[in-house]
């Protein structure tokens, strides 16, 4: 799997572009919150039909570069909820627990079910967390965090010490980290 993170400055937030292989194939992008020309270039200049865009949650933030990206691109859009229309058509994600694109298959992890408008994204060994998580969040008091939030970290670290496996943690905000350094006390 390929990654390619972008960060935009506008918003200090980042996005994902993931494709099988170097060139000619189809790639998926994770929250467009802009859609740079860095991006485009990337797309293009290694020929990927962007096919897809999933949206780690639906916020104004996240849905920026849909506009730029839906006039050069007609990708599906996947969301967990549908916030505003916009310019272009989003898919509500529902009850699905994975979602095929090309070569990649992206499992949906929805630990709020209808209770949220907020899913994490597995893809391989990538693990997408948007708004939902960031680098160091296990560490925080609950107190100073939501209820969901808490119930989040909580079966956030359920779901990974099942699994056993380092997977590497991609925030919508902050740096990425991984599984292993998040939750140490899983693999001893």
């Amino acid at each position: 799997m390929n990654l390619y993170p972008f960060f935009n400055e506008d918003g200090f937030s980042n996005s994902y572009i993931l494709a099988t292989k170097k060139n000619n194939c189809p790639c998926v992008i994770i929250d467009p919150s802009d859609f740079t020309i860095e991006m485009l270039q990337l797309t293009e200049n290694r020929n990927y039909r962007v096919e897809a865009v999933f949206l780690t949650h639906y916020n104004r933030l996240h849905v920026t570069g849909l506009t730029k990206l839906s006039k050069i691109y007609r990708p599906a859009v996947y969301t967990p909820r549908i916030g505003e229309r916009e310019n272009f058509d989003m898919i509500e994600i529902g009850d699905r627990k994975t979602i095929s694109v090309g070569d990649i298959e992206i499992k949906i992890v929805n630990f709020l079910g209808d209770f949220g408008n907020a899913v994490f994204y597995r893809i391989g060994r990538f693990l997408f967390t948007g708004d939902l998580y960031q680098a160091g969040d296990w560490h925080a008091e609950e107190e100073i965090f939501t209820v969901n939030h808490a119930f989040i970290v909580k079966n956030l670290k359920n779901y990974l010490c099942s699994e056993k496996s380092n997977l590497l943690i991609y925030p919508a905000f902050g740096a990425p980290t991984s599984f292993h350094l998040e939750f140490p006390e899983c693999f001893s």
